[in-house]
């Protein structure tokens, strides 16, 4: 069985699921993510030379330089390449997907890739809000705010995505292609293109009059809103807003997210 998810920390966790949870299995090397699809173009194709470089531009902090991004794209290609040869043989493929803009856009493109293979499909959706052995209300975003042994615990949940069901999804994921816009969002419960600005007025409310760091604002607003998104987009727009004159760098630092900003 193929085990997806859609991000390096689920990724993770998952892997290391599989050795320490009661039946995931044991072979690290069946987990695979495709991410990142909630944000930039997608017409071109996922793995195209366009959508790699703009994945470089919006990711290369991470980076020293492009080798080591190389290094990680092609960790990418294999993943996806591994998904679909193994949907081609017939493998089961089990989802560990959530409400996340970038978890539904990637569970739709599954859909389109293993469209013309005959495979078993199942999913567990993350539960939005989960009860504790001491029954506290968690609220959860994304599978990897999970540690690694609670995954098994979830295996109830899971139940197989039919053949109606895919068709939907792959139906979908073309229209957004279609639409290719610069972003993707969940809007009551609907995944829906928006323009790239679509987060600025979230931003701009949580902007301090006084001067701040560029990592507290990040925080406050991905704590605040509850996008289930990444802190990269959020940097992007901040960004822009500094190269447009809206915001400004009081003192500079290497560690971009450190810089003083004000209005």
């Amino acid at each position: 069985m193929i085990e997806v998810c859609f991000s390096d920390s689920e990724k993770g966790c998952l892997k290391v699921a599989q050795k320490e949870g009661k039946g995931l299995g044991n072979n690290s090397k069946d987990v695979v993510a495709i991410f990142g699809l909630d944000m930039l173009e997608i017409k071109s194709g996922v793995v195209s030379k366009k959508r790699k470089k703009l994945l470089f531009d919006m990711f290369k902090s991470p980076f020293d330089d492009i080798k080591n991004f190389d290094i990680w794209w092609e960790k990418y290609v294999k993943d996806l390449n591994i998904l679909i040869d193994s949907a081609q043989r017939g493998e089961d493929i089990r989802i560990w997907y959530s409400n996340a803009p970038c978890s539904i856009c990637g569970l739709y493109f599954v859909m389109a890739q293993i469209e013309n293979f005959q495979c078993r499909v199942t999913g567990i959706k993350l539960p939005a809000i989960v009860q504790n052995d001491n029954g506290k209300i968690i609220e959860y975003l994304s599978w990897g705010e999970l540690r690694a042994e609670k995954f098994c615990e979830f295996l109830h949940l899971e139940s197989e995505i039919s053949q109606i069901e895919r068709q939907l999804m792959v139906a979908k994921w073309r229209k957004l292609e279609d639409e290719n816009a610069t972003l993707r969002v969940v809007i009551n419960g609907k995944l829906t293109s928006v323009p790239s600005d679509f987060y600025d007025y979230y931003i701009r409310k949580e902007i301090p009059d006084d001067q701040f760091i560029m990592g507290h604002l990040i925080g406050n607003v991905l704590g605040k809103y509850q996008f289930g998104i990444g802190d990269d987009w959020i940097a992007k727009r901040i960004e822009n807003m500094i190269s447009r004159g809206e915001l400004h760098v009081v003192k500079d630092n290497e560690l971009g997210y450190r810089r003083i900003l004000k209005k």
